[in-house]
C-alpha cells in the first residue's frame, strides 16, 4: 500500500487504476499533466464517485441525459450533484476550488 491511503482504504495507485477502468476516466486522467495532480485529484474524484454512487461513465451518461432536457430541472443534475458534494464534503477550500476549475467538470 502506498503512503497515500485515504478513507476508502485504497492507495493512490489503486484509485488511479479504478478510474482508468472507465473510458471517461482514462480521458480525464490523460488531460492532467502532473503526476501529483493525478494523485491528488484521483482521491477527491473517487470520493465523489463513491458519495454519489456513480462511476465516471455514469456521470457522463447523467450529463448527456441532462442535455436532452434543456430548460428542465434535470438539465443540470450532474452539475448539481457535484456542487452539493463540494459544498458538503469535508474538503480543504483549495480542493473545492481546484475541483471546479481544474478537473471534475471536465469529466461531466
Amino acid at each position: 500500500m502506498s503512503r497515500y491511503t485515504t478513507s476508502d482504504g485504497l492507495s493512490s495507485m489503486q484509485r488511479l487504476e479504478w478510474i482508468r477502468g472507465f473510458q471517461s476516466g482514462k480521458k480525464w486522467l490523460n488531460s492532467l499533466v502532473s503526476t501529483e495532480t493525478k494523485r491528488l485529484y484521483s482521491g477527491y474524484f473517487k470520493r465523489y464517485c463513491d458519495s454519489v454512487k456513480k462511476s465516471p461513465d455514469e456521470l457522463i451518461a447523467l450529463k448527456l441525459e441532462g442535455l436532452k432536457h434543456i430548460g428542465e430541472p434535470s438539465e443540470f443534475l450532474a452539475e448539481d450533484l457535484l456542487e452539493d458534494f463540494l459544498e458538503n464534503a469535508d474538503l480543504p477550500r483549495s480542493a473545492r476550488t481546484n475541483s471546479i476549475e481544474g478537473g471534475f467538470l471536465a469529466i461531466i
